[in-house]
């Protein structure tokens, strides 16, 4: 028996992968439609991006338009990130055909494609806008921006599995911000520097004062992201580990388990136990191969316990008991199965040797009571030599009969193991004997009957 995750479970896997994967490329591609319509084109954004009326600018409601389309893309692209992972991740567990595979490689392709188009579109953008700004306006538009970066990295790494996926979503969102911030920073320092020449010489160290530590700041920034990201992603990557852990080791299992109630009430055929010994061997090593894969499971989801909140605590503490159950009362049933079911193969060899011998004596017994009686009284060496042979044939019969009690008891217990087809065998085999003891008892008496007659003509 091979002891895998059941064919089922494989086939559902698959199912739920193609299914997945259907979902993400309808998605991809209706953003990737999205980012190459008209409406989404940079230049009727810049054809009709300002108009003047009574001297001021506004901004066109294309460009409005624009934005609003570009922004929801990047978001929904940001959001396929866990979604795709996932589904690589799950992939890893089945074996993909090729066509399968081959789809999955060109849906990732495609998604990163549009995520770079769209991250492009974004700086070209902020570009734009920013190019038509003041210099004030610009350096609180930067203010804003990393406002709202540092806003959006205050939360603390989630402790459960879909609170890492919303925050993976945000930390792509945010590498793409990033891009977007490096080119605005450039924007407002070019500007600053060149408007230094129009600023009194005494506000100069002020003005670079101040552009340090805007640089500085945002440099902070950059690297809290990046660290943040790093952490979610490995935090990510715990829960994945964990979760396939949890899965492929109850399904291994599982498949234990059809094993173990043939062994648990032993009912079979004296033939199967030699199959059931292999296939318990076999799942015992299977179990031993698993060990170390058992061990790094239950401490990641133990440390993935200590970092969350009290629901999901408490959700990981009962399902790394429930495993760590399964996978301990799993090795004990196969090690009390196996050791029962060898016991059986021991008792039966004894048995069939115990029968083969009580034959043999009985045989032997047969051989020395066909020898007949002597007619004549003066034709015995001495009478008290023929009723010691008579009396150690009867206790030859009392002790096979004692140890035709024995195999009783051999077979008794073997009957509890195994189907009533074998325990009939044996009833019978035992029984045989039997008879053939009742009938060499009955000889026996005779012979004592004969003898006293003969006695009595004699004298």
């Amino acid at each position: 028996m091979c002891l895998c995750v059941c064919s089922q479970e494989d086939l559902d896997q698959r199912h739920t992968i193609s299914s997945s994967m259907d979902s993400l490329e309808l998605q991809t591609e209706a953003l990737r439609h999205m980012l190459t319509s008209d409406v989404c084109s940079m230049d009727s954004v810049k054809v009709s991006q300002t108009t003047h009326t009574h001297g001021h600018t506004h901004t066109d409601t294309h460009t409005h338009i624009y934005s609003l389309l570009l922004q929801t893309a990047l978001m929904e692209l940001c959001h396929l990130r866990p979604a795709l992972d996932d589904l690589t991740e799950a992939s890893l567990s089945v074996t993909l055909d090729g066509l399968e595979a081959d789809r999955l490689k060109s849906l990732t392709r495609k998604w990163a494609q549009a995520l770079s188009c769209a991250s492009h579109m974004n700086r070209t953008f902020q570009a734009e806008a920013q190019h038509s700004q003041s210099l004030q306006q610009k350096w609180d538009s930067w203010e804003g921006f990393q406002e709202k970066m540092e806003e959006d990295l205050a939360p603390d790494v989630s402790g459960n599995y879909s609170g890492l996926r919303e925050q993976l979503a945000i930390h792509q969102r945010l590498r793409i911000e990033v891009l977007a911030g490096h080119q605005l920073l450039r924007g407002v320092i070019v500007n600053s520097m060149r408007s230094i020449e129009d600023t009194p010489e005494e506000k100069r160290p002020d003005l670079a004062l101040k552009l340090a530590q805007m640089r500085e700041r945002w440099q902070r920034i950059v690297n809290v992201a990046q660290q943040r990201s790093s952490l979610v992603q490995e935090r990510l990557g715990q829960w994945r580990f964990y979760t396939r852990g949890v899965r492929r080791l109850g399904g291994l299992l599982r498949d234990v388990e059809t094993l173990l109630p043939s062994a648990a009430q032993a009912f079979c055929t004296l033939q199967q136990i030699p199959c059931s010994l292999e296939d318990l061997g076999r799942a015992e090593e299977t179990l031993a191969q698993h060990n170390g894969f058992y061990r790094h499971t239950l401490e990641t989801g133990r440390l993935l316990s200590s970092m969350a909140e009290l629901q999901t605590q408490a959700q990981l503490q009962t399902e790394l008991q429930t495993l760590q159950e399964s996978w301990d009362h799993a090795r004990e049933l196969l090690g009390e199965r196996t050791i029962l079911l060898e016991t059986v193969v021991q008792n039966w060899g004894h048995f069939q040797v115990r029968l083969v011998d009580s034959a043999h004596k009985l045989d032997e017994l047969k051989d020395r009571l066909k020898q007949p009686l002597p007619e004549k009284l003066e034709e015995l060496q001495g009478e008290e030599k023929l009723i010691e042979v008579m009396q150690e044939n009867e206790a030859s019969l009392e002790l096979w009969a004692g140890g035709v009690k024995e195999l009783s008891t051999m077979k008794t217990d073997l009957s509890q193991y195994i189907l009533a087809g074998d325990a009939t065998l044996l009833q019978g085999q035992v029984e045989q004997l039997h008879c053939q003891w009742e009938e060499l008892c009955l000889k026996v008496r005779g012979a004592w009957i004969e003898r006293g007659g003969e006695r009595e003509r004699q004298m």
